[in-house]
């Protein structure tokens, strides 16, 4: 989190260390409040404090902290209209700032006003960021807890309004009595316990999670449930699920509430509540599960009438509930020492198993499941017969476009796209893994197959999953045996992302994308 420092850091003496933009070699400057300049310090390495102003001799002890915000506060104040209530502020972000151009280091201190309104008859809340001439002014709706993130410095200045007493007395004015406002209370949390107050009843580690606030912003139908509730927890609670859950599930998941997202997914797969319990329990010592990023796949379509399709069909193969419930929670336990990102492992293999199980059925209608009920095993021997079995040749047909978005020539490999049917069972034969049952998909454009031939052997050593959707995607860099890249192939995979305007969104790429 930033650390906000209310000050004007350029009223006194400061030291910054640096590198040269053309050589990019180290250089250390200093800002003397006497000269009021910066400049290239003067050293003097036997000096206790060896830097100091090359115009006065002044030696600079202090030492400037770029990761802080430094701001002066200007004023904050808050209105009631007869249908809004007003939180108003202004302040000076104090900011160093590189001139290319000029080559030089320049001091800023730019006045920043914003208005946080809420509309007492519609529930809806709004963020105007001030102009200096109002109709360079910008709104943005705050009411499904979306973030103008296109905003400059608007993570930091949301900080500053969001450590503000008086936004704190604004949010206390505006929110029900029994409603308690944690610590690490947001703009954006305002904003939508406003026009959903119910949602108050639940965990704020739930309603807060990311994965929370995208499928609820797209389950329109949903939302329109919601305003009609009761402010009881177990009607949320039941509307939350759309089924009756038992009360020990209630108290259990909101004692573990790390866990209460998972519950959608379980009560979808298993009708017995008491079943449920059993594996709530056993999920809550996965220490992966406690991260909220952990459970992003798996949460996807969370409101969706078709959500869990896979597991659910998946469910079909065993013979009891019980059963399933038991192999479920084992394959959990294993996939968490497999995959850093365990909900996406977890998916990937559950609809990898039931995509090669419709094409064996389509190539031959009296294919049957093999009686193997351990998860990652039956993946495994699914596996053996998909492969074995022949199919026609089928080419995939790209135009120029796609091949210039997706082939490439880099360090280590080429990135080639899949040409047919036979060459991605063939590339899943050599890595040992199902990229062959992407072969239909990659037919009908739903998805691209770029393979990854090292320029030393020749061979094919990774398989990249590119979707497009509203943009370009990698959801899946595979190398055999369904392992994740070594660091040298990640970089060069992020190299080819970024030379190609595809973002990473995967766990397989450990290494931090820069856009």
């Amino acid at each position: 989190m930033t650390e906000i420092v209310y000050e004007n850091p350029f009223k006194k003496d400061f030291r910054i260390h640096s590198h040269d933009i053309d050589d990019n070699e180290p250089v250390d400057l200093v800002h003397c409040a006497n000269c009021n300049q910066i400049l290239p310090a003067s050293v003097n390495e036997e000096a206790t404090h060896k830097f100091s102003c090359p115009l006065c001799q002044k030696r600079i002890i202090r030492r400037f902290r770029d990761r802080k915000m430094y701001v002066t506060k200007v004023y904050g104040k808050i209105f009631h209209y007869d249908d809004k209530v007003v939180y108003s502020c202004g302040f000076y972000h104090h900011i160093l700032k590189y001139c290319y151009k000029s080559k030089v280091m320049k001091k800023l201190s730019i006045l920043y006003q914003y208005n946080i309104s809420h509309n007492t008859k519609t529930g809806y809340t709004y963020l105007l960021k001030k102009g200096k001439n109002p109709k360079y002014n910008k709104f943005a709706n705050l009411s499904l807890g979306c973030l103008p993130l296109q905003w400059s410095l608007i993570r930091e200045h949301l900080a500053y309004m969001e450590e503000d007493p008086l936004f704190k007395e604004f949010a206390k004015q505006l929110l029900p009595e029994w409603f308690d406002i944690p610590e690490s209370f947001c703009v954006n949390d305002l904003a939508v316990y406003l026009r959903y107050p119910q949602l108050g009843l639940l965990p704020y580690e739930v309603t807060s999670s990311l994965s929370f606030r995208d499928e609820l912003r797209k389950a329109k139908k949903k939302r329109k449930e919601l305003p009609n509730l009761p402010f009881k927890r177990k009607a949320i609670i039941n509307w939350f699920f759309d089924i009756p859950v038992t009360k020990r599930e209630q108290k259990y998941i909101c004692e573990h509430p790390h866990l209460f997202l998972l519950e959608g997914l379980l009560t979808k797969l298993f009708r017995n509540g008491d079943i449920r319990y059993d594996v709530l329990i056993e999920l809550n010592e996965i220490k992966q599960l406690k991260d909220p990023y952990q459970l992003y796949f798996l949460m996807q379509g969370m409101f969706e009438a078709n959500y869990g399709k896979a597991f659910l069909s998946l469910r079909s193969h065993f013979t009891s509930e019980k059963q399933f419930a038991h192999h479920f929670v084992r394959f959990l336990y294993e996939m968490q020492f497999k995959d850093d990102y365990l909900s996406e492992g977890v998916l990937r293999v559950v609809e990898d198993i039931m995509r090669m199980s419709d094409q064996l059925k389509g190539l031959h209608p009296d294919f049957a499941m093999p009686r193997v009920y351990d998860i990652q095993e039956l993946h495994d021997t699914l596996m053996v017969p998909f492969l074995q079995v022949e199919r026609p040749y089928q080419e995939i047909l790209y135009t120029k476009d796609e091949k210039n978005k997706m082939e490439s020539d880099m360090l280590m490999s080429d990135f080639l796209l899949a040409k047919s049917n036979h060459e991605l069972i063939k590339a899943g034969s050599l890595l040992n893994i199902c990229v062959g049952s992407y072969a239909e998909a990659a037919l009908q454009k739903k998805l691209y197959i770029v393979l990854i031939r090292s320029k030393e052997s020749g061979r094919i050593t990774h398989c990249l999953e590119i979707i497009h959707k509203r943009g370009w995607a990698l959801v899946q860099a595979k190398g055999k045996y369904n392992q994740i890249p070594v660091a040298a192939m990640q970089e060069d995979i992020q190299r080819y992302c970024e030379q190609k305007g595809i973002t990473i969104q995967t766990g397989d790429i450990q290494i931090e994308l820069v856009s």
